[in-house]
Order: C-alpha cells, then sequence, then structure tokens
C-alpha cells in the first residue's frame, strides 16, 4: 500500500523485540529509502547501524585468505544473487557477463533461489560454475565461497529479500563489492567497494552516504532488451489529440509526494490523461481515485490496468506518449523497457542514489533534458513536450536506435571499466600482500 513511514515504525518495534531480526532490518533500510522524508544522513545511520549490529560477533569467523597475489593472472569472481531469473537483476547483469574477458576473469555463481526459467538458463550458460545455494548456512556458504578461492565477490542484493550479507561479513573473499540489486549501501564495513559512474553519483556527492568506497567507472549499467517486444508505434497523441501520460512502477512507489505533482502536471495540461499499470485490486484503485480527486483530478481522466505478462506490458507503452517517474525511488527496469518501446521518462533526481536511477539512465543515453531537479521543472518539462508533439514523434521513432547505439550503454564499455576497475584494486590487494 506504500505505507512505508508506517512500516519502518513496525519493523523498528520488531526489532526492538528481537534485536537479531536480520530480515527485519533489512526490510526497515528496504523502506526507509523509499522515504521522501528521510534525510540523506539519517538513512546513512540506519544503515550503518546494521553493519554495526551484525558485523562485529561474525569477525572472529572472519577467514584467513589463501589467494596467490599475482597482479596479472586470471581472477575468480564470485556473484551471489536471489535474482537470476527474468527479474530485474537479470536485465542488468546478463549482457556485462556475457562482454566479460574470460580469459582474465572467471564466473561463478552462488545463486540464492532454486527457481528457475529461460533467463536462469541463460544466465548459467555464462557461468564457470553454478551453485544453488538457497538452502546453505551462512557459514557453510562462506566456506564453500573461501575453499573456492574467490579473488573478488559481488553481492546483487543488498537489503532486499533473501540477501545473504552475513556471508560476506564473514568477509570469505579478499575483496568484496556491492553492485546492481540494491541502490544503496549496505553500511557494512567487510564490503569494500561499490561500482559507479557520474551519471548514478556525481563525484563528491554520494560519497558520505557509503561505508563503501565509491569505485568509478565510465559507465556502470547496461541493459538487456526484451528480445521479443513489440515494434515501436507512432506517437499515440498525433493521433488522439491529448497526451497520455504513464506509470509502470511498483504502485507502492507512489508515494503522497508523487499524487499531488502527477496532478499538477494533469492540471496544466488541458485534455490529458494518465495510464496507470499494475493496478489489480479494486480497493487499491479506489484509494488512488480518492487520492488524485483530493488534488482535482476526475476519475475519467486515469486509466488503471491490471498486471499482464511480459509482451503485453511491452504493448501498452503504445498508449503512452510520456511517463511520469516516481519519486523518491526512481525507475530501473521500468526505464529501460520504456526507452526501448520508445517512451522517455520524465524524472525528478535528488540526493540519494534511489533518486538518482532514472536519471542514470537517461544520462547514458544522451536524454539529460528529461532530468529535473525541482517539481516546477518536473512540471515545466511535462507542458513542453506536451506543446512539442512533432518534436517528441521524432524522439519516439529513433529513440530504440538511439538507446541502441548509445556508447555508454554499450555492454563491452561498461565490462571494460569493470574490469580494468578490478584488476586495479586486485593489484592494490597483491600489494599489501607482500609488503
Amino acid at each position: 500500500m506504500g505505507e512505508f513511514a508506517a512500516a519502518v515504525a513496525s519493523f523498528r518495534q520488531a526489532l526492538a523485540l528481537k534485536p537479531d531480526f536480520t530480515e527485519a532490518f533489512s526490510s526497515l533500510l528496504f523502506c526507509l529509502s523509499h522515504l521522501a522524508s528521510a534525510d540523506p544522513t539519517e538513512s546513512y545511520n540506519a544503515h550503518r547501524a546494521f553493519g554495526e549490529r551484525f558485523e562485529p560477533p561474525l569477525r572472529q569467523k572472519r577467514f584467513k585468505h589463501v589467494n596467490t597475489p599475482e597482479p596479472a593472472r586470471r581472477l575468480r569472481l564470485g556473484f551471489v544473487s536471489s535474482d537470476l531469473y527474468n527479474h530485474a537483476v537479470a536485465h542488468f547483469i546478463e549482457p556485462i557477463w556475457q562482454a566479460f574477458n574470460r580469459d582474465e576473469f572467471e564466473i561463478l555463481v552462488y545463486a540464492n533461489r532454486a527457481h528457475t526459467d529461460k533467463t536462469t538458463e541463460r544466465l548459467h550458460r555464462l557461468a564457470d560454475d553454478w551453485v544453488t545455494v538457497s538452502n546453505w548456512p551462512d557459514d557453510v556458504l562462506a566456506q564453500r565461497i573461501w575453499c573456492d578461492r574467490i579473488d573478488i565477490l559481488f553481492d546483487l542484493s543488498g537489503h532486499t529479500p533473501d540477501n545473504r550479507l552475513l556471508v560476506f561479513a564473514r568477509k570469505p573473499a579478499p575483496i568484496q563489492f556491492s553492485w546492481i540489486g540494491y541502490p544503496n549501501t549496505t553500511g557494512m564495513t567487510t564490503i569494500d567497494y561499490r561500482i559507479v559512474d557520474r551519471f548514478v553519483a556525481p563525484p563528491g556527492m554520494l560519497d558520505r552516504y557509503f561505508t563503501e568506497t565509491l569505485l568509478y567507472v565510465p559507465s556502470a549499467g547496461t541493459f538487456k532488451p526484451v528480445e521479443s517486444a513489440p515494434p515501436v508505434n507512432p506517437l499515440p497523441a498525433l493521433k488522439r489529440g491529448c497526451v497520455t501520460f504513464g506509470s509502470f512502477n511498483r504502485i507502492n512507489k507512489l508515494s503522497k509526494e508523487v499524487i499531488p505533482l502527477w496532478s499538477r502536471v494533469l492540471s496544466s495540461i488541458h485534455g490529458s490523461r494518465l495510464l496507470v499499470g499494475a493496478v489489480d485490486d479494486p480497493e487499491l484503485q479506489d484509494k488512488l481515485i480518492e487520492c488524485f480527486g483530493r488534488y482535482g483530478i476526475a476519475t475519467d481522466r486515469l486509466d488503471f490496468r491490471p498486471k499482464r505478462p511480459v509482451y503485453e506490458y511491452l504493448a501498452l507503452h503504445h498508449e503512452v506518449d510520456i511517463l511520469l517517474d516516481t519519486f523518491p525511488y526512481t525507475s530501473g527496469t521500468i526505464a529501460n523497457h520504456a526507452l526501448w518501446m520508445g517512451v522517455p521518462t520524465i524524472t525528478l533526481t535528488g540526493r540519494t542514489m534511489p533518486q538518482r536511477l532514472s536519471a542514470a539512465h537517461l544520462g547514458r543515453a544522451g536524454l539529460e533534458e528529461w532530468i529535473t531537479e525541482s517539481e516546477d521543472e518536473y512540471v515545466a518539462k511535462a507542458c513542453y513536450w506536451s506543446a512539442h508533439l512533432d518534436e517528441l514523434a521524432l524522439l519516439r521513432a529513433s529513440l530504440r536506435d538511439k538507446v541502441r547505439n548509445s556508447p555508454l550503454r554499450q555492454p563491452a564499455t561498461v565490462a571494460r571499466g569493470v574490469e580494468d576497475a578490478l584488476r586495479q584494486v586486485w593489484e592494490k590487494w597483491c600489494k599489501e600482500q607482500t609488503r
């Protein structure tokens, strides 16, 4: 229902009753990342408190690393994730794994979910080794990672469901990273680095909100589109005579700050409509109608659609001219699917990584003009494009090729940058072992 403040309060009560309830703590942090009222410092301190609570008891269980400190040798990369199926994480990691130089790097996967699908099968073929570890205790998994002589270990979950952060607290690999999967710090000192670029973390802006060292690469993100996606259609507004805005984000991202802003957009543009996807519950639909009604938006300007299979979901973009982004937790997968379907997103960026996700994807695609920094600019941007439909139609027709050919979204570009960064931190570790 998007009531994140109430959820945070409930999780805090749970932790007061059971201080070692790690799932409740991670859930609290995930919810806190969705709160516009949460100051970045408050969010950082809460994440840091997770590490301070759970890392100390595991320090005595940290491993003595016996990895051979040879700077130029082939490195063994380990990836721990519960989302290696048709999930957002897979769309981001698969093209990077495909582009890695396998003469320089091995890929070993620790899959923390038994569920598999066609996406899992593709990812499995990219791995040198794959182990399903969903039923393994943390100490057993940590021992296996140490025995596998993993040189650099990646967490692809952060504080999302089924994470294995307490494995990382045992430091089974000499170098540990947090990356795709959770747009915030883990709060842990045993995770050394976070891969970023200037689009998601402008230098100097977010460093103080991460326990990890931010490691910059030219581009930190690419995306694998759905191969069976429908073709891009002509701009719907040219035929309808009015602009249709859209949102396909998780409904609980529609915060109490989002609906008033979207209502300002609709009120400013005569005849405009809003299509909202993934609304299955009639009671939720009624609640949203009531919320928009408070700001003068009539029911006949709202169009709610249920969750649909991926092809049908993508085809809904044929009815939408512009996506309106949520905040403070902006879009990742949704914005990328929309770009592939020719639909740009107006996003409101901010001082946290969750609020910079869409801005990063748009920036890498060369669409900085769709990034706003204030609510007034957000409304003005919607008004501008609603008054320049011919220009918007040309962008729509060219957007798929623009995204496909954008230099900073090329998997090879991302992979080479990451490889260079990994080699640098590995060489640093090797030097430290020979002092």
